[in-house]
């Protein structure tokens, strides 16, 4: 009967998640409600990068044609205790490199210190429900700019579980375009 009760709870809060697990309670995403827009034009971005950050939202086994599927967790950390960063852009490719989600509306502002993070959810293969998990060639790319080189962290996390086993890795971002903008 323990059990019975166990499994009934767990299908229940797997099935009580939210469509967007980035979106807070009141249907706002969570980062770009806390951030005050005016405050983004008045920063000069005199230095712009773009990072690529590897996303295995699905990895092999045995063969490609078993694979397990991971959550994707994006995040983003300040790399200075003073400087601001602007988040210009995240965009979200699947392995045939089309973009399957752009992240976001605005730009986003990161504090000194600060670290935001976007989830990319394991999906539930459905008719109405389109696949976002983009393969195990998935893959970031985040546009951010600041009057100086913050140095932002980047990093992907994943995870998931088959059967009695958990997998759980971290890939770091990597620079693919660096610019500074003389003004």
């Amino acid at each position: 009967m323990k059990h019975l009760i166990l499994i009934i709870i767990t299908l229940l809060a797997f099935n009580c998640t939210p469509a967007d697990p980035n979106k807070s309670e009141d249907g706002l995403d969570a980062i770009e409600r806390n951030t005050d827009h005016s405050e983004v034009i008045q920063i000069k971005q005199s230095f712009t990068d773009t990072m690529y950050l590897s996303a295995y939202s699905e990895i092999y086994s045995h063969t490609k044609l078993r694979t397990i599927p991971l959550t994707v967790t994006l995040s983003i950390r300040s790399g200075s205790f003073t400087d601001t960063t602007i988040i210009n852009k995240i965009s979200y490719y699947d392995t045939n490199g089309k973009i399957i989600k752009e992240y976001l509306k605005k730009p986003v502002i990161l504090k000194p210190m600060q670290s935001i993070d976007y989830i990319v959810p394991i999906a539930k293969e459905s008719e109405n429900t389109p696949n976002l998990r983009g393969g195990a060639g998935a893959h970031f790319t985040v546009d951010w700019g600041a009057k100086y080189n913050t140095q932002p962290i980047m990093q992907c996390v994943m995870h998931g579980f088959s059967a009695n086993h958990s997998v759980s890795f971290m890939v770091p971002g990597k620079s693919i375009a660096v610019r500074n903008i003389k003004r």
